[in-house]
């Protein structure tokens, strides 16, 4: 009886071993689920928040224009001249605009006309009540604007000044251009020709 008892509390042992072994391994994945849940919550959220993320025109309306459309930052003077519709032939034509712009390099580093502005300077323009971030596309070869052009991503040595375009993605042709800066607190406001 003693042995036939040894042998009942084994196998109940061995049961029991099993059983909670079960129970580790759907706690390891109980809990990569519920890492993988939160991992996507916080994925989501950020989604979420960047979708959501507005920009205030009165924030925005309320920052000082520039003297003479001009901002230094970093060693770099970028001054811009004008805003013109881009008048090529074509689909969707009406709706980009070349921002026309000279850059002066002070500093010891070497730059080129587009990284710099795009590292100093955010393009918005109003629809309805909103701003709308406007979105760089490639510019269209003109033969008034092929110096330009090609001046886009030439390096920009100490001392040089160079005139260079950028060309923007408009969601009209009515509304005017805004320029922030995004190291001041500045902003150029353009008008459509």
């Amino acid at each position: 009886m003693s042995t036939r008892f040894v042998l009942y509390c084994i196998i109940l042992l061995l049961i029991l071993t099993g059983c909670n072994r079960k129970s580790e391994e759907e706690q390891i994945k109980e809990g990569m689920d519920e890492a993988k849940k939160e991992l996507t919550t916080r994925a989501e959220k950020i989604q979420n928040e960047k979708s959501e993320e507005k920009i205030s025109y009165e924030k925005i309306n309320d920052l000082p224009q520039s003297k003479d459309k001009t901002i230094k930052h970093n060693g770099v003077k970028i001054k811009i001249l004008k805003a013109k519709l881009d008048s090529a032939s074509g689909q969707n034509a009406e709706n980009k605009v070349n921002i026309t712009f000279i850059i002066k390099n002070d500093s010891d580093r070497d730059v080129t006309a587009l990284s710099t502005f795009q590292q100093n300077f955010e393009v918005f323009q109003l629809d309805g009540n909103k701003l709308v971030k406007l979105d760089a596309v490639s510019t269209s070869m003109y033969r008034n604007m092929q110096n330009e052009i090609q001046n886009q991503n030439e390096i920009i040595v100490k001392n040089k000044t160079v005139k260079s375009v950028i060309t923007f993605q408009t969601i009209n042709v009515s509304s005017n251009i805004l320029i922030k800066s995004k190291h001041l607190q500045e902003k150029i406001l353009l008008k459509l020709n």
